[in-house]
């Protein structure tokens, strides 16, 4: 995988996000990434450009974005619940006979 990244960005010069634990290698390398790894950076570096959000917090929307994503796909996952009734026993009837 190319490791240009949005065009502007070397991760190989700039192991700033390595070091400060904003992205992970993926391999012995220390600058290999997985696919998934470029599209969480590729999505930073729009926030930071369009939103001006620093990397620190553009990693914790990133985290906090990838943990919606996978409660959805374990709702998805499970599949639509049955509405919750209330649990009622019923003991004793009375009939009023006036």
């Amino acid at each position: 995988m190319s490791q240009w990244l949005s065009g502007r960005m070397r991760i190989q010069r700039n192991p700033m996000f390595v070091l400060n634990g904003l992205i992970e290698s993926s391999g012995p390398e220390p600058y290999a990434f997985t696919a998934a790894t470029a599209v969480r950076l590729r999505r930073m570096l729009r926030l930071r450009r369009d939103l001006h959000v620093n990397f620190h917090g553009a990693a914790i929307i990133m985290d906090l974005v990838e943990r919606l994503d996978g409660l959805e796909r374990e709702l998805a996952r499970r599949g639509p619940e049955p509405p919750s009734t209330p649990n009622l026993e019923v003991t004793e009837i009375w009939i009023r006979t006036d």
